[in-house]
């Protein structure tokens, strides 16, 4: 696998339509720091200034928050209490690419003046509040830099629904949070955002009694990186449904580089999920065959 450019690794990470949330950290009464809080989705409004917003949550308790939103030149803020969850399944979380098994309702932030967001994450409102550095946020991403840096860019049939569902919500019931200007102090940087990716991939190996068997399968492996790009942890997202092709996935995975991520010019943690297909492809001809 050749090393992805920065803004390959944006169209390809952005191409989408949702991805998992590394959330901001919040601390339990035994003092235990663990991550509960992610951006599910987010899309624009017909009005152009409303994006309609979904948190994702680990546990899904009731929460404040404060969300922190994004454009090539500003950012803005804006405060949200009493937010509620409901649980998905794990096929759900799945499909939305999501470790989080709890989603909000639709939010509807609007912004003070018109201009396009890049990217949103939010954090805990109160004392629970950490270090974005603490917890490996996770930045959930618009689709703005695909339309800009894709020819004929066309959204997907499932965003696209998505989108809808979200835009006929806010039209017959437009309960709206108004964002706060932050900052109006673009990145210094030539390149401010990329995501994370594969530098140098090494090549998993096929298990033999696999092989043999005619056993093949893909596995998904969810891989944390550090602002330098180094794996902090990876666990089995999704299994190939065998545990031998899961363990071959597993350490490619882990042994392999990565390029950090970096968002407003400053590298930051991130979570990259691995695809492997052993044997016959199973129907995504995206994944690389072993």
């Amino acid at each position: 696998m050749r090393k992805w450019t920065s803004l390959a690794q944006l169209a390809l990470i952005l191409a989408l339509p949702f991805m998992i949330q590394m959330p901001a950290r919040r601390v339990d009464a035994a003092g235990t720091a663990w991550c509960s809080l992610g951006i599910a989705g987010i899309a624009l409004m017909p009005d152009a200034k409303t994006y309609a917003l979904e948190l994702s949550s680990e546990d899904g308790t009731p929460l404040s928050a404060r969300l922190q939103l994004y454009s090539d030149a500003a950012e803005y803020g804006a405060t949200l209490t009493g937010v509620t969850f409901s649980k998905i399944t794990p096929s759900e979380a799945t499909a939305l690419r999501m470790s989080a098994r709890f989603v909000s309702a639709p939010i509807f932030v609007t912004l003070p003046k018109l201009d396009f967001l890049t990217a949103a994450r939010a954090v805990l409102a109160g004392s629970a509040v950490q270090t974005a550095k603490s917890c490996s946020p996770r930045f959930g991403y618009t689709d703005f830099y695909l339309r800009q840096l894709v020819p004929g860019y066309d959204a997907s049939a499932n965003w696209v629904a998505w989108r809808q569902q979200r835009a006929d919500a806010f039209a017959h019931s437009p309960t709206v949070t108004a964002a706060a200007l932050v900052s109006d102090s673009p990145p210094s940087c030539d390149r401010p955002n990329a995501v994370v990716g594969v530098a140098q991939l090494v090549q998993p190996t096929y298990p033999r009694l696999a092989r043999e068997q005619g056993i093949s399968g893909t596995a998904v492996i969810k891989v944390d990186v550090d602002e330098s790009g180094s794996v902090t942890s990876a666990t089995i997202f999704q299994s190939a449904g065998d545990t031998s092709l899961d363990i071959a996935a597993l350490n490619s995975a882990r042994q392999s580089k990565y390029s950090p991520e970096t968002f407003r010019c400053l590298s930051i943690p991130a979570t990259y999920l691995f695809p492997m297909t052993f044997g016959k492809p199973q129907n995504n001809t995206d994944k690389k065959q072993y």
